[in-house]
């Protein structure tokens, strides 16, 4: 399965449709506490990222 999503996400095909998308920013004048609020995403992201990498198929 996780060689399917591979090969999908690498195709011709999704490649120009993600170029298409804007590109997202952390906007600057954000409250101190949203900025730490998507850092915290970021970093669960992260760390769930690492788990599931660590799983066997």
């Amino acid at each position: 399965m996780e060689s399917g999503f591979r090969r999908l996400i690498g195709t011709d095909s999704n490649r120009r449709h993600l170029r298409q998308l804007p590109v997202f920013r952390i906007d600057p004048k954000l409250p101190p506490s949203f900025d730490s609020l998507l850092e915290d995403i970021d970093r669960a992201e992260r760390k769930s990222a690492r788990r599931n990498r660590s799983r066997p198929a």
